[in-house]
């Protein structure tokens, strides 16, 4: 699911109508290797720019409960080593000229992502219209599950999709999202939408949002 999930969400993104991003798109990389991808991506940021990383994979925690993604050099028993931290992740972000960065994590204890950073969660904390004013900034997450919850997937003609990927697709693809309509989808909005579509389908995953670091107007 991984590799359709990205490429799908790459195509919506790019999408002028949608939010004409530059999209980078990076497949079974080994841990040396994302990490590069990454250190490169944050450190190509200016401050006028919006950051959105998404992630569409296997996460695993270590011993400290600290969440880590598993590439294609992964080993279970050696995890520290051979996959990447979502701290590692997080420090790039913090270390970018970018004041405003979104993370989408779509992998098994994916709530760990914030959890292991020590900073607070809730599922009200994205309000209003967020990053939507000059000015703003701060990181925000959504999580496709729990700490300690799979995400799921499900099959589809020629492979198979991730449930969180589908409705965050379907969120912004359709505008469903965008319940006060007003041409613009929050990050609200779209927590929201993914979390009211799982549990109508009856999902045993609960996707999660945190925020650290959000200061002057959401």
């Amino acid at each position: 699911a991984p590799v359709h999930d990205v490429r799908r969400l790459g195509e919506l993104l790019r999408r002028e109508d949608v939010g004409g991003f530059d999209v980078e798109i990076a497949e079974d990389l080994n841990s040396t290797d994302l990490r590069k991808c990454i250190l490169r991506f944050f450190n190509a940021a200016s401050p006028a720019d919006q950051t959105i990383v998404y992630f569409s994979g296997h996460g695993d925690k270590n011993d400290a409960g600290q969440l880590y993604f598993n590439t294609e050099d992964t080993e279970p028993d050696l995890l520290e080593a051979s996959a990447v931290s979502a701290r590692f992740l997080i420090e790039r972000a913090q270390k970018s000229l970018s004041k405003q960065t979104v993370f989408l994590i779509d992998c098994c204890n994916s709530g760990a992502f914030a959890s292991s950073l020590g900073v607070r969660s809730g599922t009200q904390t994205l309000s209003q219209d967020d990053f939507a004013v000059e000015g703003s900034h701060g990181m925000a997450v959504i999580t496709a599950s729990a700490g300690l919850q799979p995400a799921r997937e499900r099959s589809v003609e020629g492979g198979a999709e991730s449930l969180f990927n589908r409705h965050l697709i379907d969120a912004i693809a359709t505008g469903a999202a965008d319940v006060a309509q007003t041409g613009k989808i929050t990050l609200a909005g779209l927590f929201h939408y993914i979390r009211d579509q799982l549990r109508q389908e009856g999902a045993t995953q609960q996707p999660r949002s945190f925020f650290f670091g959000l200061s002057g107007e959401e």
